[in-house]
């Protein structure tokens, strides 16, 4: 029996999550597919309420698999940012309220795949949440760009709806 990148559980009071198990999570081509067949699964779904990612072990995602994407042609490689880009701006914009449970590290573009969601949990003593891309003084492309200001104006709307109250501390 071939193993499964991405499983995806129903659970009785009607929520999906979607399980990546590929060890570190790596974003390649087939990954991603295998990602998005399990979001047709949950869409399809007509019970489910909310959806849910999350990873195994001490990985939500380790991004771009680099090893994988440095052999690639430029042809692929252009499929590749093609399918990363609409993959997580169909999680962006999924029909359902998403919530990625990051269950360990999240680094570069694994850490734009939670933030493609419309909630995040984590835990503070399980992982690191990091975007390498700012530590190597890289160029963000638009669409990140545009996801990490997607991902602040859900923040905002989520302060105004639900008039929470933030504190923040300042110090002179």
């Amino acid at each position: 029996m071939e193993k499964r990148l991405v499983t995806v559980e129903f659970t009785q009071d009607r929520f999906a999550i979607v399980r990546m198990r590929n060890g570190q999570n790596r974003l390649n081509l087939i990954f991603l597919d295998s990602l998005n067949q399990a979001l047709n699964e949950v869409e399809r779904n007509t019970d489910c309420k909310a959806l849910i990612t999350t990873g195994e072990g001490k990985f939500y995602s380790n991004g771009i698999d680099l090893d994988w994407i440095m052999s690639q042609d430029s042809e692929t490689v252009v499929r590749f940012d093609k399918a990363l880009e609409n993959t997580m701006w169909r999680i962006m914009h999924f029909p359902l309220p998403t919530v990625a449970a990051i269950n360990g590290h999240a680094f570069a573009g694994g850490a734009f795949l939670a933030m493609s969601h419309d909630y995040r949990v984590m835990r503070s003593d399980r992982g690191w949440i990091s975007w390498n891309e700012t530590h190597l003084k890289l160029r963000l492309g638009d669409m990140l760009l545009n996801l990490l200001r997607y991902a602040k104006l859900n923040v905002m709307l989520d302060l105004l709806v639900n008039s929470l109250t933030v504190m923040i501390n300042y110090h002179m």
